[in-house]
This record gives C-alpha cells, sequence and structure tokens, in this order.
C-alpha cells in the first residue's frame, strides 16, 4: 500500500510521460485492489482497502491517459460495483443473520416463560392437589396462593373447584381446626388453658402457645436422662420436670421454658407440690428434706428443719395451711404465711394418708388399722372417728360440713360432720357403691351395687319433680352451673336432656344412641356424648339448642375440653398418634331454632314469645320460643293452611286445611277466645292496632267490625253493607268500602263522624283502601292488577308525582314514620323499590342496591332490613344515621327476615331462624344458619375471604411453606 501511495505522490507532482509501449502503472493498483476482493487466509474480504486503491486508480487514470486507460477504467467501474454489490450482500446477510438471532433470542425468551409458565402451573396444580390435606384454616389460603400464580383457564377450573369443596364443608367445625398433630401420646392444657403441653410417641415433650406462633422442647439440658412426666403450677406459670428414671425434679417457667435456677443447689429432688394460688412451693428430696419456696422471691421459707424427715406434704385448697406427713407417719399442719407449727398429732402413729377440707377447718386421717378420724383444725381437737374404712377417696361439699367415704365392705357413705352421721335419707340405702355431689352442692348421686341411680336433695333429700317419674337411671351428669341434667338409663343405654331449672325435656341426643359417657365444658356451653367403640360428639348448647360440631365426622375419638372452655383436644387416629385442637369459642350469631324441614317463611310474635313456622311442604308449625315445642293448648289443632298473630301478641287467627272459618286463640290466657262465642263464624279476621276492635269477614263476602270486648257494632255502620274495611295505624280511623259499587267511607272511630275527604265521593269501583302510618296518606286500588293504585294527600287529595307513571304495582306499604314509600311491580317481589314519599328519591345510603326480594322495617322505622335475589348476605340499614350497620352471611340463600322489639333481627334460612341484636352486633357477621353445607359461588367466597378471611383463616405457616415451596 505504500508503493502504491509513494507512486500516486511521483505521479501527481511530477506529472511523468508514458513512453510508447510502456504499461501504465494504475495497472498495478487495480490488481492489487482486485486482490483485495478475494478471501485471505482468515477468510475475511479487505473491501475497504479495495475501495481505497479504486479511488487511487481514478486519480492514476487522470494522469496516464494512454490507450490503456479505458480498459482500466472500465474494470475498475466493474470492480467497484462488484465490491458494492458484495458489501450490499453481506449486509442482507448479516441483516439476515441479526434477524436470526434477534428471533431466536425472542423464541429462547417465549421458551423461557413458557417453562416458567407450566412451572407455576404445575405448582398451583400441586398446591390445589395438596389444599385437602392440610387444615382448612391454611387450604384456603393455599388456594389463594394457587390462584394468583397460574392463569392456565383448566388450573383455574381446578382451584375454583376445589375452593369450593373445601369452603362449602365449612357448615360445622373447618375454620376451628387450629393445628393437627401426629405421632402423639398425650395433650394437655394448662390451667389458664394458654398453654398446650404434648407429648409425643417417642417421648418428646413440646410446649405449645395455643395461638400455634411458637413452641420450644422440653428436656435435660446436658443430662441423659429421659423425662417422664410434666406437670404445670395450678397458676400456668411454671412446669414441673420428672425424670424417667431415678427421682429427680426440675422446674422451668412457662413463658420461656427456662430452667428456673433457684433450685440449682438442691439436690435428687422426688417431688414438687405448689399451692393453689402460685405462690408457694414445696420440695422434698430423697432424703426427706423439705422446703418451702416463696416464688414471687425465689427465697426458701426456711420453717421446716432439717429433721423433720417428711414424706408427703400438700397446701390446703385455700392455702392456709401446709400439711405434712413424716417418715415416722406422724402428720402435722402448718401456718404457710408465718410458718407456725399450729397443730401436731404427735399422738397418732401410723397415720398412711391425711387431707384438708377445702376451707381448711377439717383434718381427715387414715391409719393403719382403718381408722379415719376427723379432726377440728382450729380447736386442735377430735371430732370423731369411724373404724373399717377402706380407701382413702374423700370429697367433700363446697362447706366442707358434708364428706363421702368408703368402707372396707367398698360401700359408699355421706356423713354429716357436724351431727357426726350419716345423712337421714341415705340410712335405708343399702350397697351404694358411688357417690357425688352436684357442682352446686345442693345435690346428691347415689349408684347402688345394682347400678340404679338417684339424686336427691342435699336438705331433704327428695328427688327433684323432673325425675319422679323416671326409673331405671344408671347415670347422670349435672352441667359445671347446673343448668342442664343429663340422664342415661340401664340397658339400652338411652339418654335424655333436661333444662333442670325449668323442668323442660329436650329429645335433642334421641338419635345419638346408645351413649356411655358424658362429658360438660366448665362453661356449661359445650357437652361430649361418648359412644362404646364408636365416634365421640360435641354439643353445643344455645338457647336450648343442642348443634353438632362434629357433624358428619366418623373419626372424632376422647375429646377433652381446655378448662376455659374455648378449646378443644380430639384423637381421631390413636394408632398413628394424629389429635386435633379446635377453637370451639361460641359463635357470634344464635341459633334460636333448627327444624327437622326446610322453613319458608317464619312469623314471630311482636313479644317475642309465640312463631308461626311455614315449611316449604305447606306444613304450619306454630311454637313457643321459650321451649321450641307446640304449646299444650295448640297440641290437637292440625293441618294448619294460614296462622297470623295480632299487632299486640294476644291473639292467634288459625285457618285450617279444607275448613272455610277462622278460629282465634288467646294467647295470653291460653284459650279460645271468649269475645267470638256465640258470634257468627268468620272466614278472615284481623285487628285494630290498639286490640279493641277485629273485622271479620263472613262466607258470603259481607264484613262486620266489632268490639272486642263487648262484642258490639260501630253505631254508625250497623245497617252498611261492608264488603272490605281497614283500620288507620294508629286505629283512630275506619275505612270501609261499602255497597255493590264499593265506594269508600272514612269514619272517625271516637266520635263516629264521617270523615270522607271530597276528593274520594263520587268514586266507585275501589277493591282496597289503606292508610300510612302517619295518617297522611291514603293508598286506594280500583282493581286487583294494573295502574289502578292511587296515593293520595288525605288533606287535599295531591298525588306525589313520581307515582303517576308507576304500572302494576303489585305490592305497596309504607315505613312505620310514613316517609319512605315501598312497591314492587309484582307479586314476587323480584325489584323492590323504596323510594321517599315526599319527591321520589331512593335512600342516598341504599343507591347501590338491586334486585330487592325483601325489605322491612323496625317498628320505629330506624332500621331496614333487605335480603336479596340469590344473594347469602342479610343488609341492615340505620335509616336515621343513613348507613349500613350490618352484613349477615349465611350458609344458604335466606328466605325470610324480621326485625322484633326494634332491636332483634331474626332471618329464616335453610332448616334454622337465626337472630342478632343491631344494637351490639354490627358490621360483617357470619352464620352458618341450620349448619347444612354452603352453596357459595366461587365470587361469593372471594368476598366472603375479603370480608372474613383475617378473622376465620390463618396465613400459612413456615412449615407448610418449606414443604410446598410457598414463596
Amino acid at each position: 500500500m505504500k508503493q502504491i501511495f509513494a507512486l500516486l505522490f511521483f505521479i501527481l507532482f511530477f506529472n511523468p510521460i508514458l513512453l510508447v509501449g510502456q504499461k501504465s502503472p494504475c495497472w498495478d493498483i487495480y490488481y492489487s485492489a482486485e486482490k483485495d476482493t478475494i478471501k485471505d487466509a482468515k477468510g475475511n474480504y479487505n473491501y475497504k482497502k479495495a475501495l481505497e486503491k479504486i479511488n487511487a486508480i481514478y486519480l492514476c487514470l487522470e494522469s496516464f491517459k494512454n490507450k490503456d486507460a479505458d480498459s482500466i477504467r472500465k474494470k475498475t467501474n466493474l470492480l467497484n460495483i462488484k465490491i458494492y454489490n458484495n458489501i450490499n450482500d453481506a449486509k442482507i446477510l448479516a441483516n439476515r443473520a441479526t434477524n436470526e438471532v434477534e428471533k431466536s433470542l425472542v423464541r429462547e425468551k417465549k421458551a423461557k416463560e413458557q417453562a416458567i409458565i407450566e412451572k407455576n402451573n404445575a405448582q398451583a396444580l400441586y398446591w390445589t392437589s395438596q389444599a385437602e390435606k392440610i387444615i382448612p384454616i391454611q387450604s384456603m389460603r393455599l388456594l389463594e396462593k394457587a390462584y394468583k400464580k397460574t392463569k392456565d383457564v383448566s388450573t383455574i377450573n381446578n382451584i375454583r373447584d376445589e375452593s369450593k369443596i373445601i369452603f362449602q364443608k365449612s357448615n360445622t367445625h373447618q375454620w376451628r381446626k387450629k393445628k393437627m398433630f401426629e405421632n402423639i401420646s398425650e395433650i394437655k392444657f394448662s390451667p389458664d388453658s394458654k398453654w398446650l403441653l404434648v407429648i409425643r410417641k417417642n417421648h418428646h415433650y413440646e410446649v405449645w402457645n395455643t395461638s400455634m406462633q411458637n413452641h420450644y422442647d422440653l428436656y435435660y439440658k446436658n443430662d441423659n436422662d429421659k423425662i417422664g412426666g410434666v406437670d404445670f403450677s395450678c397458676d400456668s406459670k411454671w412446669l414441673i420436670i420428672s425424670s424417667l428414671f431415678g427421682k429427680r425434679k426440675k422446674v422451668l417457667q412457662v413463658d420461656d421454658g427456662k430452667i428456673s435456677s433457684f433450685l440449682n443447689s438442691e439436690n435428687n429432688i422426688y417431688d414438687l407440690s405448689f399451692s393453689s394460688n402460685g405462690k408457694w412451693l414445696i420440695s422434698i428430696d430423697t432424703n426427706y428434706r423439705a422446703k418451702v419456696w416463696q416464688l414471687d422471691t425465689l427465697r426458701s421459707h426456711g420453717f421446716l428443719s432439717k429433721n423433720e424427715k417428711i414424706e408427703k406434704a400438700s397446701f390446703s385448697k385455700n392455702d392456709k395451711w401446709l400439711l405434712t406427713l413424716d417418715k415416722e407417719h406422724h402428720a402435722k399442719v402448718w401456718e404457710v404465711n408465718t410458718g407456725r407449727l399450729h397443730y401436731s398429732l404427735k399422738d397418732e402413729n401410723n397415720i398412711l394418708n391425711a387431707t384438708l377440707s377445702p376451707d381448711g377447718k377439717w383434718l381427715v386421717t387414715l391409719d393403719e388399722e382403718k381408722k379415719l378420724k376427723i379432726w377440728d383444725v382450729s380447736k386442735r381437737a377430735l371430732k370423731f372417728h369411724k373404724n373399717n374404712m377402706y380407701t382413702w377417696d374423700v370429697s367433700f361439699s363446697s362447706d366442707s360440713n358434708l364428706i363421702i367415704v368408703v368402707d372396707t365392705t367398698k360401700n359408699v357413705e355421706v356423713w354429716d360432720i357436724n351431727k357426726d352421721t350419716v345423712l337421714e335419707f341415705l340410712k335405708n340405702d343399702k350397697n351404694i357403691i358411688e357417690a357425688k355431689f352436684s357442682p352446686d352442692y345442693n345435690w346428691l348421686i347415689t349408684r347402688d351395687s345394682t347400678f340404679n341411680t338417684k339424686i336427691r336433695n342435699i336438705d331433704n333429700g327428695q328427688v327433684p319433680n323432673l325425675l319422679k317419674n323416671e326409673n331405671n337411671i344408671r347415670d347422670a351428669f349435672f352441667s359445671p352451673d347446673c343448668s342442664w341434667l343429663i340422664t342415661i338409663y340401664d340397658s339400652t343405654a338411652s339418654s335424655k336432656a333436661w333444662s333442670f331449672r325449668s323442668g323442660v325435656l329436650y329429645d335433642v341426643l334421641k338419635d345419638d344412641q346408645p351413649i356411655f359417657g358424658v362429658g360438660f365444658s366448665n362453661d356449661s356451653k359445650w357437652v361430649k356424648t361418648n359412644k362404646l367403640f364408636s365416634t365421640s360428639k360435641v354439643w353445643q348448647i344455645k338457647e336450648g339448642i343442642f348443634l353438632d360440631l362434629f357433624k358428619n365426622e366418623n373419626n372424632i375419638f376422647n375429646p377433652k375440653f381446655s378448662p376455659n372452655s374455648k378449646w378443644l383436644i380430639t384423637t381421631e387416629d390413636e394408632e398413628q398418634g394424629i389429635q386435633t385442637l379446635w377453637e370451639i369459642t361460641s359463635d357470634e350469631i344464635t341459633n334460636i331454632s333448627k327444624s327437622h324441614k326446610e322453613i319458608k317463611t317464619s312469623s314471630l310474635s311482636s313479644d317475642g314469645k309465640w312463631i308461626i313456622i311455614e315449611n316449604f311442604d305447606d306444613s304450619i308449625n306454630i311454637l313457643a320460643t321459650t321451649t321450641w315445642q307446640v304449646p299444650y293448648f295448640l297440641r290437637d289443632i292440625k293441618n294448619i293452611k294460614k296462622a297470623s298473630f295480632d299487632y299486640n301478641s294476644q291473639w292467634l287467627v288459625i285457618q285450617k286445611q279444607y275448613e272455610e272459618y277462622v278460629e282465634v286463640w288467646d294467647l295470653k290466657n291460653e284459650r279460645p277466645a271468649e269475645f267470638l262465642i256465640g258470634k257468627e263464624r268468620y272466614t278472615n279476621i284481623s285487628f285494630s292496632s290498639d286490640g279493641k276492635w277485629f273485622i271479620g269477614s263472613k262466607f258470603l263476602g259481607n264484613t262486620d267490625i266489632l268490639q272486642v270486648d263487648s262484642g258490639e257494632k260501630l253505631d254508625c255502620i250497623k245497617d252498611k253493607n261492608i264488603f272490605r274495611a281497614s283500620f288507620s295505624p294508629d286505629s283512630k280511623f275506619l275505612a270501609i268500602l261499602t255497597g255493590i259499587i264499593s265506594d269508600i267511607t272514612i269514619w272517625q272511630v271516637e266520635q263516629q263522624k264521617d270523615r270522607t275527604p271530597s276528593f274520594l265521593k263520587g268514586i266507585n269501583n275501589y277493591v282496597s283502601v289503606s292508610f300510612s302510618a302517619d295518617n297522611k296518606w291514603i293508598v286506594t286500588r280500583e282493581k286487583l292488577i294494573g295502574n289502578f293504585l292511587k296515593i293520595r294527600d288525605i288533606n287535599n287529595g295531591e298525588s306525589p308525582k313520581f307515582i303517576e307513571n308507576e304500572d302494576n304495582i303489585a305490592i305497596d306499604f309504607f315505613s312505620p314514620d310514613g316517609k319512605w314509600f315501598v312497591s314492587s311491580n309484582d307479586i314476587f317481589r323480584q325489584n323492590t323499590k323504596i323510594r321517599n314519599i315526599e319527591n321520589g328519591i331512593p335512600p342516598f345510603f341504599m343507591k347501590n342496591e338491586n334486585g330487592i326480594l325483601q325489605l322491612e322495617f323496625s317498628k320505629n322505622a330506624q332500621f331496614l332490613v333487605i335480603r336479596q335475589n340469590g344473594s347469602h348476605q342479610v343488609k341492615t340499614y340505620d335509616t336515621f344515621a343513613g348507613k349500613l350497620i350490618q352484613t349477615l352471611w349465611l350458609n344458604k340463600v335466606p328466605t325470610d327476615i324480621d326485625i322484633i322489639n326494634n332491636r332483634y333481627l331474626y332471618v329464616t334460612v335453610g332448616k334454622a331462624i337465626v337472630k342478632t341484636d343491631l344494637q351490639t352486633q354490627q358490621g360483617n357477621l357470619m352464620s352458618y344458619g341450620d349448619g347444612e353445607p354452603l352453596d357459595y359461588k366461587f365470587e361469593e367466597i372471594q368476598e366472603w375471604i375479603k370480608a372474613f378471611g383475617d378473622k376465620y383463616l390463618l396465613p400459612l405457616d413456615e412449615e407448610i411453606k418449606k414443604k410446598y415451596g410457598v414463596d
């Protein structure tokens, strides 16, 4: 290249002249350029150099204009074109290569994205398949994660289906299951119910908080010995750990699991015992040295000398006394606070056992000769003694005046300690093998050798009235508050549940036979029933109704309630050691009725004492809400077709199937209505709101208006041929339709004067007339259907403009304060409207509500409740405050709603009627109604999770996240 530039320099500056026949130097440049268009050893083209040389050729040709110039120029032009074509071809190839690379990268990116999608789909599908294997309160959260993980339609449909399967079964207990344990030997509650002692089958001990948020393991630090037993202190602040081999015990603090150091200097402790108030601890070592520890200071009290040689020690239940029994079998009573020796039975030898009464008044001892002695602790004197006592199992009454003991013949006796005698009413009872007090200590339950059980009053020995006709009772169980008594009968093991205070028998356990054991929770709200070799049941008792907590479960065994009655432990597989912790706090919503049939509608009397239930099979039941049974005075009434209450809950109107005439019953006196005796029979009867008048329709269409007390007619209408009539809400006015042409007359009842507005006169063909609650508006209908309903101001006859264009109003009524007008265009209320009567504007707080099926007001018009087409929700608004105050979610779509006493909401759902308090229960509430499975759509489930997820569901714990790879 340097030679070429040198040649060009010579040509340009010296402009040499070629001789004839001399070869042009431009050829050398051309051949060099042509060579650069050929691939070199490395496979590259030197187009850049070739183009530079072509430029040089053109310069060269300017100087050497011989005969070769044209040939060189032509070749150079061709070469130049060739180079540019090759460069363009190379660019095209490069672009193609770049496009292929880009396409390859796109394909690779899509492949990676698809791989991620497929991985997410697979993971979502896996989580969905595993959801049923974990507790539901977390499986719903796992399904939430799965739903967000995938966009695959098929997988999403699987998630939706699985979500519905798990959610729909939440009707009895799904959200109550808090933790499932495996490989369990036993689970114990602490006395305050805040802690669980979990014992595995491999003798591994764990302490869990019942919130399931944390736990720790128990073990002997720097010690190969195994744990043999663990017990909580009465105040749940301490744990006593016993070794499996050897007599060694340790004390640790429950809240952090740390072993307390105050016993570090004590060796070979074999017995530790706390006082019931948790303030004191007594330790006894293998050398029978005992120390009393004050736990608030963690110091030894120091009042027991080293020479005492104490073998047993216990605190009295009132924590006033410490009872010790030494190695020489002498008993002593110490005053705990002072450490002073109060009473020593130094002359009593060979005492085997000793115990104090709950109030610390009596000391009971049993010696080797089977002599049982009772000592007066305060007087330091023997009260009395009995010979031939067999066992040390004694029970005191709450006042410590009665004691149950067993003699050498295994007969049970109940002594009155003050009288030094057996209870008078037991003197003739033979072979009593078991006796126990009721929780309130007012009743004594005894069972003899023939398993005949009796319950008698402690004071007089009388059998409770409710059991006077009961025979063959094998066992009896009181609830802790003595409000319930369950009796089990011989041979059949059938059972009965009694309200012990009212004496009412409930047949709730009739389908749960045979029963061999019963246990109540401490709050008396739950009861468990055990069967022999069969699933146990746990019942929730709410206002006299027993609700089966584990309905349709087949593997519930050995239920155990926590001391605070908020938790339950059950065994589901004893061999595998599967036990479950359940939360059993009472539901917020009261289930006031449980029927065997699907309920269509329910109607409560205004005082809440009576209820009319219409079932979907068209049968009607009238029940007393105190017992939920048919009252005795109505027990012979069958085949009821219609029933209704009057405004004041005094009268019940009944019409039977296949009968034209109605019956009226006096609910207060529980008998037929006396005012109808000797009167004509009526096909329909209604009452004025003040209860003074009734309207009776006759078979041929005529109507009577009579005084309830006297049966007399209003003088002003005695001779009227009344077709239909209605009282104003305040009972001051009476509207009647008379004659063949059905014209309207409005009478002022008290003065018996015609107060018919002029705008109603001269118009006929009316079929109905009614008043607004404030008597400001009068509503007339000229035909049963069509646009013939009119609302007029009773003073001037003017109608609200918004109603003028309304057609086919089938149902209409006013709010109790007359402010709101409710209407529907069909008898099925498919689209109910509510509007202000003055301006026709719907309430602003309900502007987004559609598809209203039913709308009801409280009598004071403060509360407005609605149910909507296909919705599981019942919404209640406070019209005074103008806001939604309660949304009640139900397991099924409700069929009826009502408000009683301006406070209580009653909702009919499935086979049940549920009740809420609108003053104290507000916000989102959940009720499982009749306890049957739910029927929610997936979208409704998502709404439910937004409303209740934080309350009923738990976040995924770390164990589940790790197991299933959840981020």
